[in-house]
């Protein structure tokens, strides 16, 4: 799976002579990577010709794991008609 996310990064760090905590704006990375993993799903078609379809899985990020989102997933619902 091909997966994109945008990755709020903010740099903050403490002076220790004056006792504070100060922080820069953060910025905005888009982080793109490919992602390996396994899915199931079903489709139910009913007798009128109505289909839905249900699927969903889980995968892991295989170059970009420095990150904090290693693991990805997706899902999706399908409506349609059969005619």
């Amino acid at each position: 799976m091909l997966n994109s996310v945008d990755d709020y990064i903010y740099d903050s760090y403490y002076d220790e002579p004056t006792d504070s905590y100060y922080s820069n704006s953060g910025y905005q990375e888009n982080v793109v990577d490919f992602a390996l993993g396994i899915g199931s799903g079903v489709k139910l078609l009913t007798k009128r010709g109505f289909i839905v379809e249900i699927d969903a899985g889980i995968g892991r990020n295989l170059f970009k794991n420095d990150r904090s989102f290693t693991i990805i997933g997706k899902g999706g619902i399908n409506l349609g008609y059969r005619f």
